[in-house]
Parts: structure tokens; C-alpha cells; sequence
């Protein structure tokens, strides 16, 4: 049973010869309770496309549709019920508000006055830490932390739909192992996931369907357990490109060690 339907969706930003093509003809279903996947190099659409089901951005055409009712309307029935996890987590957090006041926030939002106090604490818990990060401050905290809090927040109201957009990119290769792990332990069947990712290996770990997105189309939609033997020129491209990332990686750890 899908959760989202997505039906030839179009996106171009400016005009002329200046026109930017976001997104040509997109059409997916996500069903409910699933993490599914979108894959693609930067400027494929994937942001774009996680804007628009977010309802910060409005489509030239096609429609999105929550259980068959436009996100605005799902939003309004369902308050709490949509989330997202950011890139940038620094950035995605109020530096001038404590940890439990930032996971606070989703909660009264949604219209939960009461009970908020245990909750935050759950979440704080669930995610690995301790009750006394409530009362920190974003600087005090490393960046797997702060990403810990960002996923405690997002997931704080019991949502139904997540969208991580690139949530592990700022995080080094440990870290976001730790994440992703992290993740797999959060996962409710009902909810409903999107995993949007550059990074094949976290693809594969967290998600069993995905589709790639190239120059703003649906080029390829894919089990990931399938991803290795597939000829796709694409999936080649993104598979050499992290192995060429994690040896450079590896090659500077190597050299920085004493």
C-alpha cells in the first residue's frame, strides 16, 4: 500500500537559456512503512524533489499525494507527521537553544502541551545519549552528536513520513556507520522513510528500493541488492567515485598518524 504517490512531476527553475530542468517527469509510488531510496550526483534533483514533498516548493506540474490528498492537506489532518533530517546539521539547529529545547520544538508545534519533558528524554535516550544533553547548547556538542540530536527531534513526534536529505554527508566514514546503525534500530513499521544519498554503501545498508535520479530524471528505479551486478553507467560512475573517496581517505589517515 503506497503512502506517496508522486505523478509526473516537473520543475524548472528560470527561463529562456537560462532554464534549469530540477526534475522532468518524476513518477514514483513509496509504500507505506518502507525506506526507500533516491541516489544521484549533486544537482540531480534529489533536494528539489525532497522540497516539493515537503511542501516548501511548488511543482510546474504533476502532483505529490499523501494517502490521495495534496501535502498541504495531509499536513493540516496530520500535524507531527512529516519530518526531515538535514545535511547540514549546524545549520539546522537554533545555536541559542538547548538540546531539549530543540526537540522540544517539534513536539509543541504538533500540539503536544503535555508529557513533553519525558519525551524529550526518551528521545534523548533512544538516540544514545544521556538526560543531561537536554541542557546543552548545540557548540557543546561533536558533530555525531549534534546529528544525534537532529534525528531525536525529527523523529520526537512519532511521524509518519522522514526524509533524510543527505543526513551522513558531513559525517566521517565511522560516524556515519554509527548513524546508520543508529537508524536501523529506530525504524517503526509504521513509518514511512526517505533516504536521499550520493553514498551507494549507505544506500545499500538502509534501503531495499531506490530509484536514480540523472539531470532531473528517473533514470533507474532498482532493488539495491542489485546495484553491484547492474550495468548502469551511472551506478558505475557513484560506485568509482566513493572508492576513489575512501582510498584517499584511508591514504590521509595513514599519513597522519604519528
Amino acid at each position: 500500500m503506497s503512502i506517496i504517490q508522486i505523478q509526473h512531476l516537473y520543475k524548472t527553475f528560470g527561463t529562456g537559456e537560462n532554464a534549469v530542468h530540477a526534475l522532468e517527469d518524476i513518477s514514483l509510488d513509496i509504500q507505506k512503512g518502507e525506506i526507500f531510496g533516491i541516489i544521484g550526483l549533486s544537482g540531480a534533483g534529489k533536494s528539489t524533489l525532497s522540497r516539493i514533498l515537503l511542501g516548501l516548493e511548488k511543482a510546474d506540474s504533476g502532483q505529490v499525494l499523501f494517502d490521495g490528498v495534496t501535502v498541504h492537506a495531509w499536513k493540516k489532518a496530520h500535524p507531527g507527521s512529516l519530518s526531515i533530517v538535514l545535511q547540514n546539521y549546524t545549520d539546522s539547529v537554533n545555536p541559542n537553544k538547548t538540546v531539549g529545547e530543540i526537540i522540544e520544538e517539534p513536539l509543541r508545534i504538533a500540539g503536544l502541551n503535555t508529557g513533553i519533558q519525558q519525551r524529550t528524554e526518551e528521545m534523548l535516550s533512544k538516540v544514545g545519549l544521556t538526560e543531561d544533553f537536554a541542557a546543552r547548547f548545540p557548540h557543546e556538542l561533536s558533530g555525531g552528536e549534534l546529528q544525534r540530536v537532529c534525528i531525536a527531534r525529527a523523529l520526537a513526534p512519532a511521524p509518519r513520513f522522514i526524509i533524510f536529505d543527505e543526513a551522513l554527508s558531513g559525517l566521517d566514514a565511522a560516524l556515519q556507520q554509527d548513524i546508520l546503525q543508529l537508524l536501523r534500530s529506530l525504524k517503526t513499521p509504521e513509518s514511512t522513510w526517505l533516504f536521499i544519498t550520493h553514498d551507494l554503501t549507505a544506500l545499500r545498508s538502509i534501503c531495499t528500493d531506490a530509484v536514480l535520479l540523472e539531470d532531473g530524471r528517473a533514470a533507474l528505479q532498482i532493488d539495491t541488492s542489485a546495484i553491484d551486478t547492474s550495468e548502469n553507467p551511472l551506478l558505475r560512475q557513484l560506485a568509482s567515485l566513493f572508492k576513489e573517496k575512501s582510498r584517499l581517505t584511508a591514504g590521509l589517515t595513514l599519513k597522519g598518524r604519528p
